[in-house]
């Protein structure tokens, strides 16, 4: 009995490899007897990580298709081989009988290799896999094979044939053996097949240990039972997870496989709470043990966060207490959705109960269901301090027409009254601000045939003189002011409900002078207006119908509260249509519209810069700029962070990452970090990988991505491993497969000088490089993914034979982008463009026969007429630069008109031209052509 003991910890687990680390080590095409049914084929595991090919697709390149994978399962432990075999003839017992003791993953719907060659590809996915059956551009391992006695072992009708060095290309025949009977391969030693049913035991080769097959299940022992304490950030533990041991009568590589009863992966976060591990043993015959279970409890001794909202200094003008909005601590715990905030005030008061004079403190405390408790303090402070506002809010006398005109910034108060009003003897009503006084007094009659000044006098004592002006209507205008009508706008201060002033047409405000950017429009209309139809429309737009006195633009809720709205600069139209009755019924009365702008800044609120972090020693490393292409390796650490760089007035911002990994964080303290700091500036970072990437901020006035919104800021960065380069380009000749010349910056190339105009271009990479994404734009397109040398654009197939395609006169752009993977994963290197150009100096024919040509107008603007001296039938009309390129062509009976050719070139930029054209007979006309658009 073997005892084998593993202990492998949980990060070092991975149960399924990278797929191309398989490699097609040997294959039995050609048995003896009954062809297809004994046929298979040996897979080895490169990787040092256990292979997962459920769901893969293996086929070779003839024949139909299929219509799903046909690997329903199976594994391959790294290091180790696996034979596949035709499931759909013969039993996993039926193929021991022959060959004893194999590692085996069944294939259904067995592809018949040809006795003769054959191209045999393996494909990770049914969705790689179809449509791809015969091209085999996505296989992750593909061996192409001949029997032809010379490159390739001779096919001898009975024995397989194996690569001799596992390490040596499998596409190249020398480098593959035919198997004799005790004949060592890397693997195993070939031996001789026993006879069972249709094998008459003649084939040779060397799939696994001959002999009996081992049926003994392997005896396995759980770990212990584990208690652990769940992680900072997570509702859940991470941790070293052990393997069981296990022992065995023959295997000494053992597969562990472990199943939790909350479904999720062993890799995965082991949630709060209990969780039940049941494992089980397979040797290397496939024989499973009994099951026995590990049970994993994880405790939450984690408190949850806890943010206090920032402290609070009011004033209180008459040394009474003072009503504040409190908004509550935010709290947050990465178990618990529900969890408890409370409170509690330094006076005993509950929370929206006015605030004394003097320093109130409310600690805030939260808990979770594990009774983790987190606590912050919150200092209200009340000062004691006279007003200083001396205003006049509300003046009306009972005679007045329509809403007086208060003016704060000038200190005056208009209003008007009807025709033949004496104004000797008219009592006013007023109110001022709060704690002030006013002489003269209210509520007594007063002359104001002149204007009459009032004093007001703050708490504090300052005095501030209004003056009141009272007009007269004339009669015509009181008959005017007694229609349906708008008569005017006022802006409004929406934080402190006060008029500003009148709105006038083409007025221009600065932003500067305002007392804030909250502000509202109010439609002042004659007595008889019952609803008004407001609208906006400009660098802010909306609408609104208002049946109640005010007519907000952006309602008063309750009446006269107005609601407002942050204006920024910009140009606005403001229009109001009046109407009798409520909700714009009735009769509609006088439109109103005017147009003023805001002009200024509001604030800065800017993202500066985004500066790259060490995570490690939350050290700043530099800042990231546009563009900017970051070698991997030259970076202490890829445990990065990214920070966000503001203004002083900005108090949140929201962070995104894109591209090779995504993330978005929301941050209200400084610094800003797009992956958190916890404590403060211990930035928590996250490993970041090769790729490209786009990080946007987006700044805000207030905490939690709230109050006013400054202007995004995006910067693109790449991450790139240098040591993975594209060198340089190779133009190919694809009829030959020679190589021509290495393609350069900027190079224009004669096609006429070319051997063919049937190329290819090969990407030259560094040694490293497993994989290249190849593109071509200009005159031609294509892109494609070469994961085998050489890394042609147009494909090779067999290696080194290049496709090509036929390359026209044009610009190009050739790009190419290597990986140290297979299929475009791993790292990303150093990417190569180059742009080109193939031309084609025109060469004049002079034609044989004597017809001239002539060209009207010649300087042409838009169109030009081609005509002839005598009769000539054109069959194609183009137009070359002086580079020999064709920027236009066309039928000529397509621009026929009479006797003449109508050709059209108002696409074409003004300069000089060939106009070159060949008649049904095969003669070539051509003269210069300008076009000027003066």
């Amino acid at each position: 009995m073997k005892q084998i003991t593993f202990l492998i910890f949980l990060f070092g687990i991975t149960f399924a490899s990278h797929a191309q680390d398989l490699r097609i080590t040997e294959i039995m095409y050609n048995p003896s007897n009954a062809d297809s049914a004994w046929e298979w084929i040996e897979v080895y595991n490169a990787g040092t990580e256990l292979a997962d090919l459920t769901g893969f697709v293996i086929d070779d390149n003839s024949g139909a298709s299929y219509s799903e994978a046909n690997i329903p399962s199976g594994t391959i432990l790294s290091g180790k081989s696996a034979i596949l075999f035709n499931a759909s003839v013969l039993s996993e017992s039926d193929f021991r009988q022959v060959w004893g003791t194999v590692d085996l993953i069944p294939v259904i719907r067995w592809s018949s290799l040809n006795n003769g060659g054959d191209t045999i590809g393996i494909w990770n996915s049914f969705e790689s896999y179809s449509g791809d059956n015969t091209s085999q551009e996505n296989v992750i391992e593909q061996v192409a094979y001949a029997a032809d006695g010379e490159i390739w072992p001779e096919d001898d009708g009975s024995a397989s044939i194996f690569l001799r060095d596992l390490d040596s290309d499998n596409n190249i025949g020398t480098n593959w053996s035919l198997s004799t009977v005790g004949i060592a391969t890397p693997i195993f030693k070939a031996y001789a097949s026993m006879v069972f049913e249709t094998n008459e035991g003649e084939d040779i080769g060397s799939p696994g240990l001959p002999g009996s097959v081992d049926t003994e299940r392997p005896m396995i022992t759980c770990p212990e039972a584990l208690n652990m304490v769940s992680d900072v950030d997570n509702c859940g533990a991470t941790f070293q997870l052990p393997l069981p041991t296990a022992t065995d009568n023959e295997s000494t590589q053992i597969q562990f496989s472990g199943i939790r009863n909350d479904g999720l992966e062993l890799t995965d976060l082991f949630p709060v709470g209990e969780t039940i591990i049941t494992w089980t043993a397979t040797d290397e015959t496939g024989n499973v043990s009994d099951s026995c279970m590990q049970s994993i409890t994880v405790t939450d001794e984690v408190p949850p966060t806890l943010i206090c909202p920032e402290s609070i200094m009011v004033s209180s003008h008459d040394g009474n207490p003072v009503s504040i909005e409190i908004e509550a601590a935010t709290a947050a715990d990465v178990c618990d959705e529900e969890i408890e905030l409370s409170f509690s005030r330094s006076d005993d008061l509950g929370l929206q109960d006015p605030y004394p004079v003097g320093m109130t403190t409310i600690t805030w405390t939260v808990t979770d269901t594990s009774d983790n408790f987190s606590e912050c303090e919150q200092v209200i402070t009340v000062n004691s301090s006279a007003s200083n506002e001396n205003d006049i809010t509300s003046f009306s006398v009972s005679e007045q027409t329509g809403e007086p005109v208060i003016n704060t910034e000038n200190k005056t108060v208009n209003l008007k009254v009807p025709f033949g009003t004496e104004l000797e003897s008219l009592i006013p009503t007023l109110e001022i601000s709060t704690n002030a006084t006013v002489t003269p007094e209210t509520g007594v009659a007063r002359n104001f045939s002149t204007p009459v000044e009032y004093t007001v006098t703050a708490q504090d004592g300052t005095d501030e003189i209004w003056t009141v002006i009272v007009e007269v209507l004339e009669q015509e205008e009181e008959e005017k002011d007694n229609e349906l009508s708008v008569t005017s706008f006022m802006l409004v201060n929406a934080e402190t409900n006060e008029d500003l002033f009148l709105l006038e047409e083409g007025m221009m405000i600065a932003i500067e002078d305002l007392p804030t950017v909250h502000l509202d429009i109010r439609a002042n209309t004659t007595e008889n207006v019952e609803s008004v139809r407001i609208s906006l429309v400009g660098a802010q737009n909306t609408v609104r119908t208002e049946s109640l006195l005010p007519y907000a633009l952006y309602q008063d809720l309750p009446i006269g509260d107005y609601k407002g709205n942050d204006f920024i600069p910009g140009n606005y139209t403001v229009s109001a249509t009046p109407y009798s009755g409520d909700a714009l019924q009735g009769e509609a009365g006088n439109f109103l519209t005017l147009n003023f702008e805001i002009i200024g800044v509001i604030g800065t609120l800017e993202i500066e810069s985004f500066t790259l972090i060490n995570a490690g020693t939350n050290e700043d490393l530099f800042t990231i700029e546009e563009g900017m292409v970051i070698d991997i390796n030259s970076l202490p650490t890829n445990h990065l962070d990214i920070r966000a760089n503001t203004t002083d007035d900005v108090e949140s911002v929201k962070l995104s990452l894109s591209g090779s990994q995504f993330s978005a964080r929301t941050e209200s303290l400084e610094p800003y970090a797009l992956f958190q700091d916890l404590p403060i500036g211990n930035y928590k970072g996250n490993n970041f990988s090769t790729g490209s990437y786009s990080v946007i901020g987006v700044p805000y006035s207030e905490d939690s991505a709230r109050g006013s919104l400054g202007s995004s800021y995006r910067i693109n960065f790449e991450l790139v491993d240098s040591s993975l380069q594209v060198i340089d380009f190779m133009l190919v000749n694809a009829d030959t497969d020679e190589d021509l010349f290495v393609i350069t910056e900027g190079m224009v190339i004669d096609i006429n000088e070319l051997p063919t105009r049937h190329l290819d271009i090969r990407a030259n990479t560094s040694e490293d490089v497993e994989s290249v994404r190849l593109s071509l734009s200009g005159a031609l397109t294509s892109a494609r993914t070469e994961s085998l040398v050489p890394y042609a654009l147009f494909q090779d197939l067999p290696i080194g034979d290049y496709k090509g395609s036929n390359f026209v006169v044009g610009t190009y752009t050739v790009s190419a982008i290597p990986y140290s993977e297979n299929s475009l994963r791993g790292q990303v290197g150093m990417a190569l463009s180059i742009d080109f150009e193939l031309s084609n100096p025109i060469v004049i024919v002079v034609a044989e026969k004597s017809s001239s040509i002539i060209i009207s107008p010649n300087p042409a603007r838009t169109e030009t007429r081609l005509s002839f001296e005598n009769s000539v039938e054109l069959k194609v009309i183009e137009i070359y630069d002086f580079n020999g390129r064709l920027l236009e062509s066309f039928n000529a009976e397509g621009v026929l008109n009479g006797n003449s050719y109508l050709v059209p070139v108002s696409g074409l930029h003004p300069g000089n031209y060939i106009l070159r054209s060949q008649d049904t007979l095969g003669d070539f006309y051509q003269e210069l052509l300008v076009i000027s658009r003066e």
